[in-house]
Order: structure tokens, then C-alpha cells, then sequence
């Protein structure tokens, strides 16, 4: 679910991100954007939602089931999520033995399913 603070008084429920009823979010993350949203799930995958709508990003409708099997089949979980301001599209993905850097304007660099 997502709540919105109005004030430190006032909340108020904006609604339910897509994707997440059967997985465990295990970070988020803003980008330098501040238009979407990142979150790193307990498979190793991560979903990148559009704020003003809560709706998949065209990015992640498109290259979320390619994410590589290095990623994914890491024995450690992804806990992190760092941006760098001057990588706008970039964000790395970090577990206790493991740092993993993303470009998404390249997409994935591995284009089978995994």
C-alpha cells in the first residue's frame, strides 16, 4: 500500500502498487528523477514504478523478465539501492558480498528470459 503525508497530522491513502500482493520488497529507492520509484524484491528482481500514476514504467513492462541470471540467482539479497546524480540512468544494486550496477538507458545486457 501507499500512504500519502499530507502533514505530520494528515494521512491519507493514495493506493496499491501493482506487482508486489506476493513479494517482499526488500528496498526502495527515488531516483535523481524523483518521477519514479524503485524497489528490489526478495527474487532479486526489481520493479520501477511512475509516481504520479503507480503504474509499471515503460522500462520495467519491457525488460523486467530479462533481468540477468547474476542478479537474480545472487545467494545474497539485494538490501540497497544507490543513484549517482551525474548517472541519471544508472543505479546499483547492493548485497552484502555484491554490487551490481544497472544502466537503463542500455537496457539489460543479457536478452534471455531468465
Amino acid at each position: 500500500a501507499l500512504w500519502k503525508f499530507k502533514s505530520r497530522d494528515s494521512l491519507r491513502f493514495r493506493g496499491w502498487v501493482p506487482g508486489l500482493s506476493k513479494k517482499v520488497v526488500t528496498a526502495v529507492g527515488f531516483p535523481p528523477d524523483s518521477q519514479s520509484l524503485v524497489a528490489t524484491l526478495s527474487d532479486n528482481t526489481f520493479l520501477i514504478f511512475k509516481c504520479d500514476t503507480l503504474a509499471l514504467s515503460e522500462w520495467s513492462q519491457e525488460f523486467t523478465a530479462y533481468i540477468p541470471r547474476s542478479i537474480k540467482d545472487h545467494p545474497q539479497k539485494i538490501f540497497q539501492i544507490c543513484f549517482d546524480p551525474s548517472l541519471p540512468f544508472s543505479m546499483f544494486l547492493v548485497t552484502s558480498t555484491a554490487i551490481f550496477h544497472v544502466d537503463l538507458e542500455k537496457g539489460l545486457p543479457d536478452n534471455t528470459k531468465g
